[in-house]
C-alpha cells in the first residue's frame, strides 16, 4: 500500500487562515495599494493574499502590518512546542529593508488592539509594531535577492528581534506579517501586489504511515494544493525540512517501510527550537513495525547513501541588543561595532535615543556573521562615547536530531552523510555502515551496529555544545562498533561503567581525548586489528588502562608458495628464558594467529614441526611487532627421506 502522510497543523483562523477569504485580517497600516485576493500567484487552496507596499519616495521607509485574528481567543502557542507556518512571497526583495531591521518579518500580539503603540522609543520607523507584540525578522534584501514562496517557521518562544511590551504567548490574539519597504514599488501606471502570502498554522510534524515511501512521496503529500503543509518542500533536487517527520505510529495497524537512496534533506535555517526538527521513527509491536533504511548494503559494500544536514552553523548572527551600561557621551544614529567573536562581519548597532548621552535604547543595524558568535557581555567601539555594553542573543544555523531509540523500529543507513546534527539516539535494532557523522553532536548508541564509520569534527559550539562523539554504556555495546575513526573530537568515546573493552580496528586522530572514563571504577580497553587510542581522561573516580595488542598470522606453505594441509604443530619461544608463549597443534588449513596484548618487540623463535611430508622449521631472532596485524609467512622444505604410499 501507499504511504500515508498526516499534519498536527491547525489553521490560525479557519476562515481567512487558509487565504480564501480576507475576512478576520485586519491593516494597522493602509497598503500603498489595498490587499485582494489573488487567484493567479496562489499556492494553497484556490487563492492568496496580495497587498502593495510602497515608499512613499525612495529612500524613505514605510512599514506595513496585516494581522489575522486567532481563531481561537487567546490561542496557547507555547502548548505542545507549537511553531507557526506561514507562506509569504515577495516579488520586489531588492526594494526592502534588510533582514537586521526587518524587510518582511512575523508578528505575533497579545493585545486586541490592533492601532500601533506610539509609546516611544517605538514609536518611528522601521522600530514600531503593537502593543504586547513580538516580531520575528524572516528577511530582507540583503539575505535573499529573489524569493519565491516560502513557508517561513518560527517558534514563538525564541527570542523576537524587536519586541514592544510583553507578548503573553498562552493568549495571542493576532498573528501577521510585517513588511519594511525602502524604495517606490510601481511608480508608474503598474501597481503590482509585491507582497504575498498564504496559508498560515501552527503546529510540529509530518507523520509518515504506510509502505513503501520516499521522500518524494512525502513532498508530493505535503505539497499538494489542498494541504502545502510547508514540513518537506524541494528546491533544485534537494529536499527542504521546515518541521518533524515522524516515521510510525505505536498503534499503526500495518508495517510502516521507508526507502531511499541518493537524496539530499537540508533542514532550514528558520527561528525554531533548538531541538524542533527531528527525525523519529516510532512502531508498533510484529508483525507491524517500522523500518528506514537509507543508501544501500551489498556484498559487503555501501552505496548510493543520502545526505541529511543542517546549514549555516558558520554565519550565525545577533539579534535583539540589550542594554547592560549606556555609557557616557553618545548620540543618536551613532554606530557602534560589537568586539569579539570569530567570524567574518562584525554585527553593529545603532544608538536610537539618549539620555544626556547615556544610551537609552538600542537597535540593530547590521547582525553580523560569526562561526562562534560572541557571548556574555558585549563591548563595543565607534560612536561619539565610551563605556556602554550589551548583551546580545546569537541565533541562525539549523540542527536536527535523530531519534531511532525506540521500541519495534530499525533502522539501517548506508553509506549517508549526517552532518549538523545535535544528537543520535540508535538502539540495538540500528545499523549504521559506511556512514559519514561530521560537524555534530553525540551518538547514543545502545548497542547499535556501527561499522566503518568515521566520526569527525565533533561540533564543541553553539549551538551543538557537545562534549562526547560516541557514548558507550557496556562492553556489550563496544562490541557493536568496529572499523571506525574518530577525528578531531573533543572526547571520541564516553565509556560509563567499569569493564573490559575491546576496540576492534578503532582508530583516533586529533582528539583531546580519545576516550572518557565516567565510571567509578577500572576500565580495560583491549586494543585490536590497529586500534590506537592513547589519550584518556577520568571523570568519575575511576582509572582506565590501555592494553595495545598485536597479531602476528603465520602462513605456512610449501615450496611453490601453496598452502600447507598437512597436520602441524607451531610453537612460539621466547629467546631469553625459552618459555613458551604460544602454542597449537592440528593445524591443517596452513594458517594460525598468535595475539598478543603485552611483549611487542621481544625476540623469539618460531617452530614448525610434525609436518607429514616435510622437514621442521624454525625461523630464529624474530622481533615480536609492537601493534597492528603482520603477516609472516614459512616456507617449508620437502622431507627427502618422506615416501607417500
Amino acid at each position: 500500500m501507499a504511504i500515508t502522510v498526516t499534519s498536527d497543523q491547525t489553521l490560525v483562523n479557519t476562515t481567512g487562515g487558509d487565504a480564501e477569504s480576507l475576512t478576520n485580517w485586519t491593516a494597522t497600516v493602509a497598503w500603498s495599494t489595498a490587499r485582494v485576493l489573488d487567484n493567479d500567484s496562489y499556492l494553497q487552496g484556490a487563492n492568496a493574499i496580495g497587498a502593495r507596499a510602497s515608499a512613499a519616495a525612495g529612500p524613505v521607509e514605510a512599514v506595513f502590518w496585516d494581522h489575522l485574528t486567532t481563531g481561537t481567543a487567546n490561542l496557547n502557542l507555547t502548548s505542545s512546542g507549537y511553531h507557526v507556518f506561514f507562506w509569504i512571497k515577495c516579488i520586489s526583495l531588492p526594494a526592502m529593508d534588510t533582514r537586521a531591521r526587518g524587510g518582511l518579518g512575523l508578528s505575533i500580539s497579545s493585545d486586541a488592539a490592533v492601532a500601533l503603540d506610539t509609546t516611544a522609543p517605538w514609536s518611528t520607523v522601521p522600530w514600531e509594531g503593537l502593543a504586547n507584540s513580538s516580531q520575528w525578522f524572516l528577511t530582507g534584501s540583503d539575505f535573499e535577492g529573489t524569493s519565491g514562496w516560502i513557508c517561513y517557521v518560527v517558534d514563538p518562544a525564541t527570542t523576537p528581534d524587536f519586541k514592544i511590551g510583553t507578548l503573553v504567548t498562552t493568549s495571542v490574539d493576532r498573528i501577521g506579517i510585517r513588511a519594511a519597504v525602502l524604495q517606490v514599488v510601481g511608480g508608474g501606471s503598474f501597481k503590482p501586489h509585491n507582497v504575498l502570502w498564504d496559508r498560515i498554522s501552527y503546529g510540529t510534524k509530518l507523520t509518515i504511515t504506510g509502505s513503501t515511501g520516499t521522500f518524494q512521496d512525502i513532498y508530493a503529500a505535503d505539497s499538494t494544493t489542498a494541504n502545502q503543509y510547508g514540513i518537506l518542500n524541494k528546491s533544485s533536487g534537494i529536499f527542504l525540512g521546515g518541521g518533524k517527520l515522524v516515521f510510525g505510529t505505536t498503534g499503526q495497524s500495518a508495517p510502516t517501510v521507508f526507502t531511499d537512496t541518493k537524496q539530499t534533506l537540508v533542514w532550514q535555517d528558520f527561528r525554531v527550537a533548538s531541538g524542533f526538527y527531528e527525525i523519529q521513527l516510532v512502531g508498533n509491536t510484529t508483525p507491524n513495525t517500522t523500518t528506514m533504511t537509507l543508501g544501500a548494503y551489498s556484498g559487503g559494500l555501501t552505496s548510493a547513501g543520502c545526505t541529511i544536514r543542517g546549514v549555516g552553523l558558520d554565519t550565525q548572527r545577533l539579534i535583539a541588543p540589550v542594554i547592560v551600561s549606556g555609557g557616557t557621551g553618545y548620540a543618536v544614529n551613532n554606530i557602534l561595532t560589537v568586539s569579539g567573536g570569530t567570524g567574518t562581519v562584525a554585527a553593529q548597532f545603532e544608538v536610537w535615543s539618549v539620555s544626556s548621552g547615556v544610551i537609552t535604547a538600542i537597535v540593530m543595524k547590521t547582525a553580523g556573521s560569526y562561526s562562534v558568535p560572541p557571548t556574555g557581555t558585549l563591548s563595543v567601539t565607534g560612536g561619539a562615547g565610551s563605556g556602554a555594553t550589551f548583551t546580545a542573543t546569537a541565533v541562525g544555523g539549523s540542527i536536527w536530531t535523530l531519534t531511532a531509540s525506540a521500541a519495534n523500529q530499525t533502522l539501517n543507513l548506508y553509506g549517508c552523510t549526517l552532518s549538523e546534527m545535535l544528537s543520535a539516539a540508535l538502539a540495538s535494532t540500528s545499523t549504521l555502515r559506511g556512514c559519514t557523522i561530521t560537524n555534530s553532536g553525540t551518538v547514543t548508541t545502545n548497542g547499535a551496529t556501527i561499522d566503518s564509520c568515521t566520526f569527525q569534527d565533533l561540533k564543541t559550539t553553539a549551538p551543538i555544545s557537545a562534549t562526547y562523539a560516541m557514548i558507550i554504556n557496556s562492553a556489550t555495546e563496544m562490541a557493536n562498533v568496529t572499523n571506525c575513526k574518530f577525528i578531531n573530537c573533543n572526547r571520541a568515546i564516553k565509556i560509563t561503567a567499569t569493564g573490559t573493552y575491546t576496540f576492534d580496528n578503532l582508530t583516533f586522530s586529533g582528539n583531546t581525548y580519545d576516550i572518557e572514563n565516567s565510571s567509578a571504577g577500572v576500565v580495560t580497553i583491549n586494543t585490536s586489528n590497529g586500534s590506537n587510542p592513547t589519550t584518556y581522561i577520568n571523570t568519575g573516580g575511576g582509572s582506565t588502562s590501555i592494553v595495545t595488542s598485536a597479531s602476528v598470522v603465520i602462513n605456512i606453505v610449501n615450496a611453490d608458495g601453496v598452502a600447507v594441509t598437512a597436520d602441524c604443530e607451531v610453537t612460539v619461544v621466547k629467546n631469553s628464558d625459552t618459555s613458551i608463549l604460544f602454542e597449537e597443534d592440528n593445524i591443517t588449513d596452513g594458517t594460525t594467529t598468535y595475539t598478543y596484548s603485552s611483549g611487542g618487540g621481544t625476540v623469539v623463535y618460531i617452530n614448525v614441526l610434525n609436518v607429514l611430508g616435510f622437514q621442521p622449521k624454525t625461523v630464529n631472532n624474530y622481533t615480536l611487532p609492537s601493534s597492528g596485524t603482520t603477516t609472516l609467512t614459512i616456507q617449508l622444505d620437502n622431507d627427502p627421506y618422506y615416501a607417500n604410499p
